[in-house]
């Protein structure tokens, strides 16, 4: 069998890149692998990235393109106008990979302008009808698209019955670094600490992890709830108000966010809808067990594993029962399931595995496309 090979040039079409979760954050790790591996990479991205985003796009070599337009978000002209710019970039690169990440206005009007280049989008979401992210109009565009990616088999179903999509696909799952901690011990001597990391959204199922969690501290008063992440946790109504044991906060920078993977007890997300959540990965790279509901692509990466708990989405009682359950058991059998998440983190995120779904998702395993 032939080695996995990238190609030498690969533009990358996104709505933002950063170091938070999301699309954003696998638009950073997919530029960083491209450039790690010796592709040429240019970025286009309808919003300028943070400091710290930046100079890890420098640090690899990657090459930023902002958008044309600055102003207009109201009508989503940045966004736009990074299309355009990505679609002039293909036409005078013949030899060029398009790797759009989403399916937002950027991708939107790159497709929807004159010509087909090799252009392989990437869903990021569980795509379900009634999308959010999802522009107007994008499912009809995807035919001008050679493939298809999607995280797992369940978005792939999705993506063919809610879009009508009967394309290529190529599974190509998102991953997240390894920040080398290994599995990091809880110190059973401080409240053991629950968290949950990702946007204030209700479709993240606050209204059912809020008294979920209330019930478990009134059977075990010696714990907590860490909840941060993207948004204003105060449009939340399960959030506004002060409640005992529950801290939540809005974004956190990157060596904060490690510190509460690092000190939880374990990695909580009730949500009512998932695409392929970083978060869980991102808690497997710190040995965490995690409870989680089986929605998405979450049971195709968790069924049978020790590591984690999934429950039916809205129930809480089943998500009391699940914490409980994790307070309850014996150290030994924390141990096993923290050993299991980190051995999971592993198994997804091996440098190679990686490379080769994208080798395989771009046709590139026998030759090298040649540069531009």
């Amino acid at each position: 069998m032939a080695d996995p090979v990238l190609p030498s040039h690969v533009c990358v079409l996104s709505d933002e890149v950063g170091v938070a979760g999301g699309a954003a954050k696998a638009t950073l790790l997919l530029c960083e692998l491209l450039a790690g591996n010796g592709s040429r990479v240019d970025l286009f991205c309808g919003s300028v990235p943070e400091d710290a985003a930046h100079e890890r796009l420098a640090a690899a070599s990657v090459e930023f393109h902002g958008p044309f337009i600055r102003a207009g978000s109201r009508f989503r002209l940045p966004h736009r106008s990074a299309g355009i710019r990505a679609w002039l970039k293909m036409r005078t690169s013949p030899h060029a990979v398009m790797h759009a990440v989403g399916m937002q206005r950027e991708v939107r009007q790159y497709l929807s302008l004159p010509g087909r280049f090799r252009t392989f989008v990437w869903e990021t979401t569980e795509a379900l009808p009634q999308n959010r992210f999802i522009a107007p109009g994008m499912a009809r565009l995807l035919g001008k698209a050679e493939a298809l990616l999607v995280p797992s088999r369940a978005v792939e179903m999705n993506a063919r019955s809610t879009y009508g999509f009967g394309g290529s696909t190529s599974i190509l799952p998102f991953w997240v670094e390894d920040r080398g901690k290994g599995v990091v011990s809880v110190d059973r001597g401080k409240p053991r600490r629950f968290l949950f990391v990702g946007r204030m959204d209700p479709d993240k199922g606050f209204r059912f992890l809020v008294p979920a969690f209330e019930h478990a501290r009134a059977v075990n008063g010696d714990i907590c709830l860490d909840i941060c992440g993207s948004g204003d946790p105060r449009g939340i109504p399960e959030l506004s108000a002060l409640r005992p044991g529950i801290t939540a906060r809005g974004s956190i920078d990157d060596s904060e966010l490690d510190a509460r993977f690092a000190e939880c007890f374990a990695v909580v997300l009730p949500s009512l809808h998932e695409g392929y959540p970083l978060t869980l990965l991102e808690a497997c790279s710190y040995g965490k067990p995690v409870i989680a509901t089986a929605v998405g692509s979450i049971p195709e990466v968790f069924n049978g594993r020790d590591c984690a708990i999934l429950v039916p989405p809205g129930d809480t009682a089943a998500l009391e029962g699940a914490m409980l359950d994790l307070l309850t058991e014996s150290p030994a059998d924390y141990a096993r399931r923290s050993a299991d998440s980190r051995r999971l983190f592993e198994e997804l995120t091996f440098r190679p595995a990686i490379i080769g779904a994208l080798s395989r998702a771009y046709g590139t395993s026998t030759a090298r496309v040649p540069a531009s």
